[in-house]
């Protein structure tokens, strides 16, 4: 733990698989938990998670979790997790899997995101998970962060995937903000669902200046409830 100030890059592919967990795990292509704030981090190597029964997970492609400011930072690279049986919950994000609260300032993430797991799943361009306000203004999930579920074999209660953001809360806020992304959700079942260009969860977040332009879609293979 601790904060990385500035200027570190990783150039290697980051893996981790795991097995019987109960405890959390956080994963990233610079650092899997950081305390504080954090400027020009940039990813270069794919991020790879596989699970086998593990209840918490938060992988991103700079900072697993806990991040409070990233300013001038970009991810590069692919960000996938992987599981055989459900992870319990699961943040899953280009710059940041899970803040308690972040601000973000002038990052982009360039890496696609993609998942078959998380009986919680919440799964954004930049931030997956946010239990705090996510702030953030001038930034980018690009045309190759895509956003993807494929879950057919395992049971979601809920999930949340946004071009930008996952999962905030009501006082988050984006401006000039972008997402260039497709954002892709096939499940097998879930009982509650939410899917945005920009922010998924919740849905009175404020954005101003910022836009989606590329498709949303969703296609389930049960029955998927939002509401």
């Amino acid at each position: 733990q601790g904060a990385i100030t500035n200027d570190a890059t990783n150039h290697s592919a980051v893996t981790l698989a795991t097995q019987t967990s109960t405890g959390e795990i956080n994963l990233g292509g610079v650092a899997g938990d950081v305390l504080g704030a954090s400027d020009d981090l940039e990813n270069n190597g794919n991020v790879d998670f596989t699970a086998v029964d593990v209840a918490t997970a938060y992988v991103g492609g700079l900072v697993g979790s806990g991040a409070s400011k990233l300013e001038n930072s970009t991810n590069n690279n692919a960000v996938t997790v992987n599981a055989t049986t459900n992870i319990d919950t699961l943040g899953l994000g280009g710059l940041c899997g899970e803040s308690s609260a972040i601000t973000l300032t002038s990052n982009t993430n360039n890496g696609a995101l993609s998942t078959n797991a998380g009986e919680v799943l919440h799964i954004g361009g930049l931030v997956g998970r946010g239990a705090g306000a996510i702030t953030a203004s001038s930034c980018t999930n690009s045309e190759t962060g895509t956003v993807t579920l494929n879950n057919t074999n395992l049971e979601l209660t809920e999930v949340a995937a946004g071009g930008l953001c996952g999962r905030g809360t009501n006082k988050s806020v984006f401006t000039s903000c972008t997402n260039n992304a497709r954002v892709s959700l096939t499940a097998k079942s879930a009982t509650t669902g939410y899917l945005a260009g920009i922010s998924a969860m919740p849905t009175n977040a404020k954005v101003t200046s910022s836009y989606a332009t590329n498709a949303v879609s969703c296609t389930n293979t049960g029955d998927l409830y939002a509401n």
